[in-house]
């Protein structure tokens, strides 16, 4: 058999290029996205070797992004191959498919007869251009990893009517191309047969995690009258993930030694702002590096996670970053979302799904500052063990690679 060959296209950019990305935004970065492309990427690279082609997800003009034509950027970085593409909104996407298409096509003429491309995200340039490659030579696998339903991308409130009518027609175009994929890649089980997908081999991977650290005991923090608690958020501030609640549940606890931090972007932005001039216990850095963000994930007594349940796309949701937190040993608050496996129960402090959204978060808050160091440990180690048998990168790029020539020898 020969070697397999992989071209990734996504929309990831590179550690050196994280802060031009930061000072080009408007609104919020896509990190979450980012490091899970980096880790699969890297992955992969472990495994055969792998071409990167990318168009970034840096937003678009004028509304989030201050670049009209997207260049490529000023620090150089050797992970992949930036294409150039028209930027402004009603443009970008049709721009974005023919730089990536030329780039497929170079890819499928390469001398090799085992090649697979793997298609990050339901954003239609990526799968346009997978599609694109099957027409010119339909021995090339396409393997499309889906973290999220296309109609679900944006969850800011009142995204306008134009936008919507936009949305419409893209994720009908997505619907389509994905048509093309011989495998695909799920965060919950219930997207499989909502992106038409379960007719074809496919895994449910709720995240990706490069490395596991060293069990270890959590140590007990010091109980004196002065302690601080940090409740620490960092993601998007978008108020249908719960930013709102979140505020509420934090008002709710009195005593000078409560801080909240959160770090991010979004639409809930200016009511944050507006809290944290009312309550001086409350900062709000705006969008950071995700190495600045972990600094403040380090020195948290509690990570929280507020998205609430009970709206449609929870049943095709996951939050990546419950998964980040969890690996952090801190204690972890949050919703079991509809569309997460009932293990995580055993890992997070849940948030009752039975009460207020806000009062919910106060009580699993509270229960994760007074519990013990063994029960914290437990829930970690607990954690652990299941990141271990389903989450590492190497072991997701594996399945990639099966369920994509499934029934090859």
């Amino acid at each position: 058999m020969s070697a397999t060959e992989i071209l990734f296209i996504g929309g990831v950019f590179a550690k050196e290029n994280e802060n031009e990305v930061i000072h080009q935004a408007k609104k919020g970065v896509e990190f979450s996205a980012n490091e899970l492309q980096l880790r699969l990427i890297s992955a992969l690279r472990e495994l055969a070797p792998t071409e990167v082609v990318s168009a970034p997800f840096i937003g678009h003009y004028p509304n989030r992004s201050s670049s009209p034509i997207f260049r490529g950027f000023s620090e150089p970085q050797s992970l992949c191959r930036y294409v150039r593409f028209n930027n402004l909104w009603g443009f970008r996407n049709l721009s974005r498919t023919r730089a990536l298409r030329r780039t497929v096509r170079d890819f499928v003429r390469k001398p090799g007869d085992r090649k697979l491309i793997v298609a990050f995200s339901a954003h239609d340039p990526f799968l346009s251009a997978a599609a694109y490659a099957k027409r010119l030579d339909p021995s090339v696998r396409v393997c499309a990893f889906l973290p999220d339903l296309p109609q679900y991308m944006n969850l800011e409130l009142h995204p306008g009517v134009l936008y919507t009518l936009f949305k419409q027609l893209d994720v009908r175009l997505i619907y389509r191309h994905l048509r093309s994929a011989d495998a695909s890649v799920v965060l919950t089980e219930p997207m499989a047969a909502m992106l038409y997908v379960a007719d074809r081999p496919y895994a449910v991977v709720e995240g990706v995690v490069e490395r596991l650290p060293e069990p270890k005991e959590v140590q007990q923090e010091p109980q004196q009258a002065d302690r601080v608690i940090r409740i620490v958020y960092t993601g998007k501030m978008n108020l249908r993930f719960g930013i709102g609640y979140l505020l509420d549940a934090f008002a709710s606890l009195k005593g000078s030694q409560y801080r909240l931090i959160l770090c991010g972007d979004g639409d809930a932005a200016d009511r944050i702002r507006l809290c944290a001039e009312r309550d001086w216990r409350i900062t709000f850095t705006g969008q950071i590096t995700p190495e600045a963000a972990a600094t403040y994930v380090e020195s948290a007594t509690v990570l929280v996670n507020p998205r609430p349940n009970g709206e449609a796309y929870t049943r095709y949701s996951f939050p990546s970053k419950n998964i980040d937190y969890l690996l952090s040993g801190k204690p972890v608050v949050a919703f079991v979302l509809d569309g997460m496996s009932p293990d995580y129960r055993n890992f997070l402090f849940e948030a009752r799904p039975d009460c207020d959204p806000a009062e919910a978060l106060r009580a699993a808050i509270e229960a994760a500052i007074q519990a013990s160091p063994e029960e914290v440990t437990r829930r970690w180690q607990a954690f652990l063990r299941y990141a271990s048998d389903r989450l590492l990168a190497r072991t997701v790029a594996e399945t990639i690679l099966r369920i994509s020539f499934d029934g090859e020898e």
